[in-house]
């Protein structure tokens, strides 16, 4: 299934916290979705990326990268990448373009070897509408798991070399959070750099094995999910945290970081919201200062209703225990502030 930017937010299948997620992002798992005629440029291409993961260098435009078809581009002149004929983005090249107004190469480190990185959707440079074409390289990538290469330039003029996945599209920003490195980000222990050191290759049946596993997954999710709504419940006193509703079929469970990991379903990591509160939140265009629990709106709700939630205090939890970590407030609101930069 191939969408656009802006018909992102209307296939939950595709949000950040479904089953894909939950059951681990692997290099080795995602070539195994790669069509056979072109998997083998893909593993190479990874495997550059990986052998030069953190590495300061030049990016080989025009160039080919070892094991690479003279066909098979790994990147654009600038931009999202991807090759002629394939589904997947292959890599992103963040340059500092005055069209994107600095957005570009933001990151955040979260402290445990991975850091998020922001990067806009492409955009059409005479009227600034997005541009599918490119996006759903990206989309696709984030949709199956799949990694795309980054490079990111440097002040010296070189660039900056990694692998991450597509953790996330922000349809209200038209923003991707990429999260790399991602030997550091896989989730299954298995190491990134090891998956064709027998020169294996994963087949249709190791595909249809992987499917099954995230069928289960999904209800893993679906259930956890629940019990996480059920836990800020009981925390929130049945209220939300920033308006105060108590209409239980309206409040929904928001995770501070989405992304999967040690902190994902603990109650520290989590507001009970309102709906449409939650949505802002997610795409922020509403954040939470850690320091004073204080709300701070975007300047694209300054025309709308939600303009009065700028300054407004979210009511945490009387169990301090159970209150909203300061270092997993501090990791969104970073993530606001570099997607306002507009």
């Amino acid at each position: 299934m191939m969408i656009t930017a802006t018909e992102y937010h209307r296939h939950p299948t595709l949000r950040p916290d479904t089953a894909l997620r939950a059951s681990g992002l692997s290099v080795r798992r995602a070539l195994g979705l790669i069509a056979e005629g072109s998997r083998a440029n893909y593993q190479a291409a990874w495997n550059w990326f990986l052998a030069n993961s953190g590495k300061v260098g030049k990016r080989l435009y025009g160039e080919r990268l070892p094991g690479v078809s003279p066909e098979f581009a790994h990147c654009a002149l600038r931009g999202i990448h991807v090759p002629a004929n394939q589904r997947y983005a292959l890599s992103v090249t963040s340059a500092g373009s005055k069209t994107y107004a600095g957005r570009d190469g933001d990151l955040v480190d979260l402290h445990d070897g991975t850091w998020l990185m922001f990067y806009s959707a492409h955009v059409n440079n005479t009227d600034g509408e997005t541009q599918p074409t490119w996006n759903n390289g990206l989309l696709a990538c984030l949709a199956d798991g799949v990694p795309v290469g980054v490079f990111l330039k440097q002040k010296s003029g070189d660039y900056l070399i990694s692998l991450a996945f597509v953790e996330e599209y922000v349809p209200g920003r038209d923003s991707f959070v990429l999260h790399g490195p991602a030997d550091a980000v896989e989730r299954n222990g298995l190491a990134a750099r090891d998956f064709d050191a027998e020169g294996e290759v994963i087949g249709v049946d190791d595909v249809m094995r992987d499917l099954k596993v995230r069928r289960e997954a999904e209800r893993v999710v679906r259930e956890g999910q629940a019990r996480f709504r059920g836990r800020l419940l009981d925390a929130y006193g049945g209220a939300c945290a920033l308006s105060g509703c108590r209409v239980p079929q309206v409040l929904q469970a928001a995770h501070i970081v989405d992304y999967s990991g040690a902190h994902s379903n603990l109650v520290q990591n989590g507001l009970l919201l309102r709906s449409d509160l939650h949505l802002l939140y997610d795409s922020c265009l509403i954040s939470v200062e850690p320091e004073t629990l204080r709300v701070v709106a975007s300047e694209n709700l300054l025309e709308t209703e939600y303009a009065r939630l700028d300054g407004m205090r979210i009511t945490p939890p009387k169990d301090r225990t159970l209150r909203p970590r300061d270092d997993l407030l501090d990791v969104h609101h970073r993530k606001y502030l570099a997607l306002a930069r507009v």
